[in-house]
């Protein structure tokens, strides 16, 4: 019986242990450091979500880009060079689901919720309301630019102390 229990008890230690780890690979679910999710609903718009509290967005089961997905971040420009399969997830979305209302994102550290982001395009004539990727980047581009947009009020939810950490301690940092 005191064997049983010790075992019991050294299983319960290592069990968060092991699913902390890493790999947040697309087809992967995990909640373990940056990454930026899709919604699980693609046809939902950024302006549809414009006014839903960050917590009732009901997300994609797995991260479109995480931290293995990328190679470095650069933190005063938010730019980050992505992996050839994200530069291929993100050059489909380009071209496949393209709306002049933006695809929403969220950020998160650890499975925690950051901030609102959406995919942008080129061709649409509306103001972005929330940090943004220009998906009409030209394609191919392993170079992406989480960009704040001009008419943004507030703090900069990019330079949010938790994804500076996360980045720092995945050292993807460029800068600092």
């Amino acid at each position: 019986m005191i064997q049983i229990r010790a075992t019991t008890i050294w299983l319960s230690l290592l069990t968060p242990l092991a699913f902390s780890c890493e790999d947040s690979g697309v087809g992967i679910n995990t909640k373990g450091g940056w990454a930026i999710y899709r919604l699980s609903d693609p046809s939902i718009t950024s302006y549809q979500i414009r006014n839903v509290p960050l917590s009732e967005l009901t997300l994609a089961p797995v991260p479109f880009i995480a931290s293995r997905d990328i190679h470095s971040y650069d933190w005063e420009t938010h730019t980050f060079e992505c992996s050839a399969e994200a530069v291929g997830r993100l050059d489909s979305l380009s071209r496949h689901e393209g709306s002049v209302y933006g695809r929403p994102f969220v950020v998160t550290v650890d499975g925690t919720r950051i901030y609102y982001g959406s995919f942008w395009w080129d061709y649409s004539s509306l103001l972005q309301w929330c940090p943004f990727i220009n998906t009409s980047f030209p394609w191919g581009s392993t170079h992406r630019t989480i960009h704040l947009p001009p008419v943004y009020q507030g703090n900069d939810p990019r330079s949010d102390i938790r994804i500076y950490y996360s980045l720092k301690a995945s050292g993807l940092l460029t800068n600092e």
